[in-house]
């Protein structure tokens, strides 16, 4: 397992699996290799999308045969601090996604060059390529999650492995016998067409009543109005502290603290 040098810094991390796999199943661990890695979750976004910046000298590029369609599994999770503690699994973020782009490949020197490797959840590739002709009834959000389960595998439940899409929260909307007619539209189109109808069946229904359908990075899926959004507790409502600025090592993890303010819950940029 990787180890993070400063256990003190918010922004330090263990990563513990980055492994990108090829067509042929041969695997490469990459760890020594990345730059940087950004994962990018909104609820306007259907799907995680992310992008790694790997430092290559080793011609990785060619001795994996990499072109664009690949997977890469990404695990990591806070520092868990000096003592026996661990991170909750809660807030360890462990997803497989698949390679759609290489690009940004740039000479360093003779022996080095650098790249972006561009990513996104399988789930993306497969609702881009599905196209929906049939005619549905029932609730809206209803027949968004059966398309989900139907098209892109996922279920109401989790399975045994995490690595398997799920729904996370699965809401239900507002009435219950709407008939409507795919006309050869693409899964991601149809779901989100559906999530936007399913506002509310009233003249008293508001923007809190709108429905997002999103993958979360350290869950599953959620199909969710806005109004339950903003009931959510942090971490399943799990208390948390934070540790002094001026700490060195912490003993415990980031999220198991108690009302102190200091930089393990520190804002490090805003938009």
């Amino acid at each position: 397992m990787a180890v993070s040098v400063d256990s003190s810094n918010p922004s330090s991390y263990e990563l513990e699996i980055l492994t990108i796999v090829n067509n042929e199943g041969e695997g490469f661990d990459i760890r020594n290799l990345m730059l940087s890695c950004n994962i990018y979750e909104s609820i306007n976004r259907n799907f995680l999308l992310g992008e790694l910046a790997i430092a290559d000298s080793i011609s990785f590029l060619e001795n994996g045969k990499l072109f664009g369609q690949e997977s890469i599994r990404i695990r990591f999770r806070q520092p868990t601090g000096t003592q026996s503690t661990t991170t909750d699994d809660a807030d360890t973020i462990d997803q497989v996604f698949r390679i759609y782009k290489i690009d940004n490949v740039n000479r360093v020197d003779a022996s080095s060059q650098v790249m972006r490797i561009s990513f996104c959840s399988p789930e993306l590739i497969k609702s881009k390529r599905k196209r929906v002709s049939q005619a549905l009834r029932g609730s809206m959000t209803d027949l968004a999650a059966a398309l989900a389960e139907e098209h892109l595998g996922i279920v109401n439940k989790p399975k045994d492995s995490k690595l398997e899409p799920y729904f996370e929260v699965r809401e239900k909307s507002q009435g219950d016998n709407y008939h409507v007619v795919i006309p050869n539209w693409t899964v991601n189109y149809t779901i989100n067409w559906l999530c936007k109808q399913a506002q509310g069946i009233d003249v008293n229904s508001g923007l809190q009543d709108s429905f997002f359908w999103y993958q979360t990075a350290v869950g599953g899926y959620r199909l969710q109005s806005l109004k339950s959004m903003m009931t959510i507790d942090y971490a399943g409502g799990r208390p948390f502290t934070f540790s002094e600025s001026t700490a060195g090592d912490k003993d415990e993890p980031y999220d198991s603290t108690d009302t102190k303010l200091g930089m393990g819950r520190r804002i490090l940029s805003y938009q």
